[in-house]
């Protein structure tokens, strides 16, 4: 019988038992993984802070110390052992972290093997012990038989305290807010210790509750109990409610500033790209400059020339004007010829190649960029030399620290590749020369090297110090290097921390009011549902998106603060209002009509949880374009929609802007910038492909050598300026002479070469020249002065034998030649 009844009062296991079991087996678990060698079982989680030994061992001390819990009367001296070591062992932790020192406690060769990079390995975090400490003072209070009033309510003050602590570091994690995971610089808080915190709060929640059934140690009255429900009841509806709408307004927030990150790196790396090519446009002038391949020549019959060397050092300083800090020209044997300038080269503490075609071009660093470049120089197909330039990029040096002033922990990398190790330049947080490994286990490391590999993106991680940054990474163009530009994650988050703030605080305000309306038992579940609307209404009040939902007629049934900013309208004139009427253009309306009919007929409609571009309208009429994503609910059979909105008309203004960039660089890359004429690279394309066209069609084909006759004599007399406007004029009295078939383009200095497919023969050729001739002879005004401005031309027709473009500008400079020989203002042509 004794038997028996000893069977009937025996209870099933409760979720107190079940918790105490579950946190029992986390810190089992644990050890074998320490004992084992086995990294994953230590981290629990993947990507996870390894769980410590201690922090193991504590777990496995609340599983024992919560279990018996509510009968205290067959406490053991070993479980009472193991509840002061619940509360030494943390006592001993905080020692050390509040005085430095160390008591070796933290078995730390043991924990340095899992590179977590946290402070000192192995240290319980300043959290997590704080957590257990209360679990020790929880517990203890709970072994007594007669707990006083004060003691009572100490337990519920702690078992609430573990409770916040495990349940914030799950959310900072949610939330990625460090600050509720890690305090200070201390240790993190990892993420399954969190968890099982949160679940030893749980259990020791549920012992008060066993124990206030038990006897009446513990304040255990009626409406003692209901106001503990309501709190507990309370709290958990409003965090869990809260939290998911701060979620979803954080999720909003972290995708704005991903979207804007990205877009921010790829324009800076833009504007890096089209910054360098503007220099390397420069290399290709100097390499097409005529006086420097005059002085070549003649030194390749007088190397000794005095005169010549004299002349292209000349050159050579006036490329000062354009920005160059060194010049140096070498002849056809690499033999130095002029030096002008500082070369620093030798004294730059970094530098990298850049892929450019024809460019031996390299990006160095003294105390700034540097760009380093090498042409070789051609004649009529002859190598004649080549040269070595070097020009400060001190505005876009400027430019990259201007990118980070606004914020101090904003940063912007910019990086080469070396091997398998990305070379950074110096930034805010790194000095020159700093050398990043490219991969880790066999995968891209950091952001930048995810850009030196052609990706662009936006990732969270933890940079070289062991911050957490969010970093958006791109590649710098075609030219080999990366960029990145990172924030703090703790700056990034801030506004999120403010409101969070606020948040916290309403949630408080909330609790006490739900508590105490409960209690005097006059708060109508009604209340308790309009409270909640208006509590999700502010959360969608303070997006920073519009959002709008309708019925399954279209017609407006919320409309937030946004909305009414982006669309001109107030709540109270939108609210009723069909949404197609409102603000979409009239030519879309019937198509948002015919959608949504056609969804609530078949139940098939591709437009949800998509990203969508709409063009709407605003109040005053102004069309511009929103991304909308689209959620559908549906309640017994009605069916409402709702829709977030975001203006993206700034975005799609800045890539036309992008665009538009992008063209004016190509056409500085074509044309030459004084004359507007198709330039070199251009004319030859063309030359090309008339060429091609000719032989295929077998058409004549007519090119035209022309230079300014005494050209040199007026930039001497009257200067470059003076020589640049004679340039424009002489190139717009050429178009004007040509048909518009024909083909103009300046070479370089005063040569400028003409083509055109001239199927009637040398008469056209001629005629065509003999209008070019005239055209030069009427009056030239420069600066006030009349100048007398003629032009030699040389003239080939190719009939019989069309040859290769090289030959014909060949063939033409010399007719060039014999026009200029026989008197100038003239041409002399010659057929093939």
């Amino acid at each position: 019988m004794m038997k028996a009844s000893r069977m009937t009062r025996q209870k099933p296991l409760g979720t107190q038992q079940l918790i105490s079991a579950l946190v029992g087996c986390l810190g089992m678990y644990v050890l074998v993984g320490w004992a084992s060698g086995t990294e994953a079982m230590v981290r629990v989680l993947p990507n996870s802070v390894a769980v410590g030994v201690n922090t193991a061992l504590l777990f496995i001390a609340a599983a024992v110390s919560i279990w018996p819990v509510s009968n205290p009367s067959g406490s053991h001296w070993l479980l009472a052992a193991v509840r002061y070591g619940l509360v030494l062992l943390p006592l001993a932790i905080l020692f050390q972290h509040t005085t430095g020192i160390a008591i070796g406690i933290d078995w730390p060769s043991l924990h340095a093997a899992v590179k977590d990079a946290n402070q000192v390995p192995g240290r319980v975090a300043l959290n997590t012990c704080l957590g257990f400490l209360l679990t020790g003072f929880a517990v203890l209070g709970l072994a007594k038989p007669t707990p006083t009033k004060w003691q009572a309510q100490m337990i519920v003050v702690c078992a609430y305290g573990v409770l916040a602590i495990g349940i914030g570091g799950v959310i900072g994690y949610a939330l990625h807010l460090e600050f509720l995971y890690r305090y200070a610089g201390f240790n993190r808080m990892a993420l399954p210790a969190a968890i099982g915190l949160a679940a030893v709060g749980v259990g020791l929640w549920r012992a008060i509750r066993a124990r206030a059934e038990d006897d009446s140690a513990l304040p255990a009255g009626a409406d003692i109990r209901i106001t503990k429900t309501a709190i507990v009841v309370l709290t958990f509806v409003v965090l869990v409610t809260g939290f998911t709408g701060f979620f979803v307004m954080k999720n909003g927030f972290e995708e704005s500033m991903v979207v804007s990150t990205l877009h921010n790196t790829k324009s800076y790396a833009s504007a890096f790209e089209a910054a360098i090519d503007q220099q390397l446009v420069f290399s290709d002038i100097v390499a097409a400059n005529p006086g420097l391949q005059t002085g070549l020549l003649e030194l390749e019959k007088n190397p000794a020339s005095a005169t010549v060397i004299g002349r292209l050092g000349e050159i050579g300083q006036s490329f000062s004007a354009f920005g160059l800090t060194g010049f140096q020209l070498f002849n056809a044997k690499g033999s130095s010829v002029v030096s002008v300038g500082a070369m620093v080269n030798q004294q730059a503490v970094m530098s990298t190649p850049l892929a450019r075609a024809n460019h031996q071009a390299q990006l160095m660093w003294l105390d700034s960029f540097v760009l380093r470049d090498s042409l070789p120089i051609w004649r009529e197909g002859r190598l004649m030399g080549y040269f070595v330039i070097e020009q400060r990029l001190s505005k876009l040096t400027t430019t990259l620290t201007g990118m980070t002033q606004g914020s101090t922990t904003t940063d912007v990398l910019v990086c080469g590749r070396d091997r398998n190790e990305a070379l950074c330049f110096p930034s805010k947080f790194y000095p020159a020369n700093t050398r990043i490994p490219m991969y880790q286990d066999g995968k891209p490391y950091l952001a930048i090297s995810r850009a030196l590999l052609n990706e662009n993106g936006v990732m969270t991680v933890s940079d070289l110090r062991g911050v957490g940054v969010l970093a958006g990474y791109a590649p710098i163009g075609t030219l080999g290097l990366g960029l990145v530009l990172k924030t703090d994650a703790i700056e990034v988050n801030n506004p999120l921390r403010e409101r969070l703030n606020m948040f916290i605080g309403m949630l408080i305000f909330l609790v006490a009011m739900g508590t105490f309306l409960l209690r005097a038992q006059v708060q109508p579940l009604a209340k308790k549902l309009l409270s909640e609307q208006r509590r999700v209404q502010v959360i969608l009040d303070s997006s920073l998106d519009a959002f709008i939902e309708v019925d399954s007629r279209g017609i407006i049934l919320d409309w937030n603060v946004e909305a009414a900013r982006t669309f001109g309208w107030a709540r109270r004139e939108a609210l009723g209002k069909e949404l197609a009427q409102l603000i979409l253009p009239l030519e879309f309306r019937d198509k948002q009509r015919q959608g949504m009919q056609r969804f609530l007929k078949t139940g098939e409609g591709n437009f949800f949880g998509k990203r969508m571009e709409w063009a709407v309208l605003h109040r005053n009429g102004a069309q511009f374009i929103v991304e909308i994503t689209i959620s559908m609910n549906e309640d017994n059979g009605r069916y409402t929609f709702s829709a977030f909105l975001h203006d993206i008309s700034l975005r799609k203004a800045d890539e036309l802007t992008l665009s538009q960039s992008e063209k004016r660089m190509s056409k500085l890359a074509r044309f030459d910038t004084l004359t507007g004429l198709p330039n070199r690279f251009q004319l030859n394309e063309k030359l090309e492909e008339a060429v091609y066209r000719c032989r295929r069609l077998k058409l004549p084909l007519t090119v035209m050598f022309l230079d300014i006759d005494h050209f040199k004599k007026i930039n001497d007399t009257l200067g470059h300026a003076a020589g640049d406007v004679v340039l424009k004029e002489f190139a717009l009295r050429l178009e004007n002479s040509l048909r518009a078939t024909d083909t103009a383009g300046r070479l370089a200095g005063d040569e400028f070469v003409v083509f055109m497919e001239t199927p009637h023969g040398t008469e056209e050729s001629v005629l065509i020249a003999e209008k070019i001739i005239a055209a030069m002879q009427g009056p030239w005004m420069v600066e006030g002065k009349e100048l007398q401005v003629t032009t030699s031309i040389g003239v080939v027709f190719a009939s019989t034998e069309i040859l290769s473009a090289d030959a014909l500008l060949a063939k033409a400079d010399g007719a060039l030649y014999k026009a200029k020989s026989a008197g100038r203002n003239q041409f002399f042509l010659e057929t093939c």
